[in-house]
């Protein structure tokens, strides 16, 4: 366990070790991903649910590109230039707070594709500018906080949304979860992450990000086992070889 900067959060959902994609009360029009791997135990799970839920993520979107913070240096710190494939073109994003890139893994911390990933030590935001994003979905490692996490998203229209991320609390050290959101109706700008009182520092990996055109569909509720099925798209399996 990685003990780092008490932050102050309010968490509404818990969530059991199943892959889930639906419409959570406090996010209107949105779906949202999840699906958690408690028992990961510091590695991660091929065909897990955290696994089977990115899968299904990824589904929904088209030219879409994933950082895996993998061009940066270890203990690297923010402000970290970031950039994804748009629809017209390279989506800039600034990941900036007080945190840093972490090589390798520590204390139930790891990453999730090759040998990097970002550790959250305090709260930490990715501006896209005036760029609108309508999907975000990522990796959590290490996630043992009570109450849990929370994202705030600011919203195209003004204004921002709270979006609650489910976990099992506590969870064990070295946990693994994927969390997705997708929102073509309220785009945002900016998310802001922020961790519980008292919290534990949990890394992020494999970050995804799509405009609105990028959103094949408007996708269903619906409620995945991620025992055993591969979502496909066009008979095409999705999962991407990773990295050694």
């Amino acid at each position: 366990m990685v003990t780092f900067l008490r932050r102050p959060l309010n968490i509404i959902i818990s969530a059991f070790s199943i892959a889930t994609a639906c419409v959570f009360p406090n996010v209107a029009n949105a779906t949202t991903f999840f699906g958690e791997d408690i028992s990961a135990g510091q590695s991660f799970v091929p065909g897990g649910n955290a696994e089977m839920t990115e899968l299904d993520f990824l589904s929904q979107l088209s030219g879409v590109s994933t950082e895996s913070f993998e061009s940066f240096s270890s203990g690297q710190i923010g402000p970290l230039n970031l950039t994804f494939s748009g629809s017209l073109g390279n989506i800039n994003a600034t990941l900036e707070g007080s945190n840093f890139v972490l090589t390798g893994s520590f204390s139930g911390v790891f990453p999730t594709d090759g040998t990097n990933s970002w550790v959250a030590n305090g709260p930490f935001s990715i501006d896209f500018g005036t760029t609108e994003i309508a999907a975000f979905g990522f990796y959590l490692t290490d996630v043992e906080a009570d109450p849990g996490l929370e994202l705030t998203l600011d919203l195209v229209s003004g204004g921002q949304k709270v979006v609650t991320i489910p976990s099992t609390v506590p969870a064990p050290n070295g946990a693994l979860s994927y969390f997705g959101i997708i929102d073509a109706d309220n785009p945002f700008t900016k998310v802001t992450f922020s961790n519980a009182t008292p919290s534990d520092g949990f890394g992020f990996d494999e970050l995804t990000v799509g405009e609105v055109s990028q959103v094949r569909t408007a996708p269903e509720p619906s409620t995945l086992l991620g025992l055993g099925t591969l979502t496909l798209v066009g008979g095409t399996l999705l999962r991407r070889k990773r990295k050694a």
